[in-house]
């Protein structure tokens, strides 16, 4: 479908029902200049199997992504699905991106070494995209693997290789948790104002007259 300048996943991942969908309007599209495209860093809470679900109940994005059974319960292409998500949640993935990444790079005010070094963003999407090797010694370059440019912030690694200890890192909020958290700040708003109404006496309670009174069309005093 490149011919006609829809962005649509690869032809090993465009399923037969999808494609009909799109085909009918059952599925919207986007255009492949209209795609924005964010570097989406490989942690694990940035991963499409721990956003898709999110996708599948937004109202929106479910509009063009495949469902489940679309894709014989399989994930969606990693580039298709955060072309879909960067443009038209665009501000939502920058802020998960930043959050994800201050959790791991950010120094801590009460750090006794401040190892850290303050660099603009610019210079942060810049190092994240050039490889390296930690190591000083020539040698050990050809059994460690590489990381990124980000990490030359962190301290010197050490000359033999130790255990990673890995962290697990929980995503800093979901695509329905904003609205979530509109309806409780409404809730608890009345139940507050109950609450001073009946305790300064402001809310009075009105009980219907006596049947008796309303029979015989007499006005209650």
């Amino acid at each position: 479908m490149n011919v006609v300048n829809v962005f649509l996943p690869t032809m090993k991942g465009t399923k037969l029902s999808f494609m009909r969908d799109v085909l009918a309007d059952k599925k919207l599209h986007l255009k492949q200049n209209e795609v924005i495209r964010l570097d989406i860093p490989a942690y694990q809470e940035l991963s499409v199997k721990n956003l898709y679900e999110d996708a599948l109940k937004d109202e929106v994005l479910t509009k063009y992504l495949p469902t489940k059974e679309q894709l014989s319960n399989k994930l969606p292409e990693r580039e298709f699905f955060f072309g879909v998500l960067c443009t038209l949640r665009k501000q939502y993935m920058k802020d998960i991106i930043q959050a994800a990444s201050n959790k791991r790079f950010k120094v801590s005010d009460d750090d006794p070494k401040r190892q850290g070094i303050a660099i603009t963003d610019g210079w942060f999407q810049e190092l994240m995209k050039h490889p390296y090797h930690s190591s000083k010694q020539p040698a050990l370059n050809l059994v460690e693997k590489p990381g990124t440019g980000i990490f030359l912030m962190k301290e010197s690694a050490k000359l033999y290789k130790q255990q990673r200890k890995r962290t697990s890192h929980a995503l800093s909020k979901r695509l329905q948790q904003e609205e979530v958290k509109d309806g409780e700040l409404m809730q608890d708003d009345e139940e507050a104002e109950k609450k001073r109404k009946l305790a300064d006496g402001s809310a009075m309670v009105v009980t219907n007259p006596p049947q008796q009174m309303m029979q015989s069309g007499a006005k209650p005093k």
